[in-house]
């Protein structure tokens, strides 16, 4: 973006016929590094979160339908966006680390009828 070690600047002026005068000068914005993401443990749970017990059913239900819908799927960018991108509230589930796409899809399904299932955890 810099030119021979300078910002870009442009300079604009309008002049308007009552007199009034406008002057403005851009200048590119500086160049910014993207942080490193953290290092997170191999075998990440799915975790999700609501603020009531109904809630987190709902929420099961929403992330089977979207995982289900999703192809192709890079599930630990999903899984590290679930950890680490969205607010935890008191309701919690998480499927257990190290599960498949299909078997998160399952235990999210059978969250959201109310019922259990293997590798899905409360609390």
């Amino acid at each position: 973006p810099h030119r021979e070690g300078h910002l870009r600047r442009a300079g604009v002026s309008s002049f308007g016929i009552s007199g009034t005068n406008a002057h403005v000068i851009l200048e590119e914005a500086p160049s910014v590094s993207q942080p490193a993401l953290p290092k997170l443990p191999q075998g990440l749970p799915l975790l999700i979160s609501a603020r009531h017990p109904q809630a987190l059913r709902e929420q099961a239900a929403r992330w089977a339908d979207w995982l289900e819908g999703q192809e192709p799927l890079d599930f630990d960018s999903v899984l590290r966006t679930a950890a680490l991108g969205r607010t935890h509230f008191e309701h919690r589930a998480f499927v257990q680390p190290g599960s498949s796409l299909k078997e998160a899809v399952v235990a999210l399904r059978s969250l959201a009828r109310g019922e259990s299932a293997a590798g899905l955890h409360l609390g």
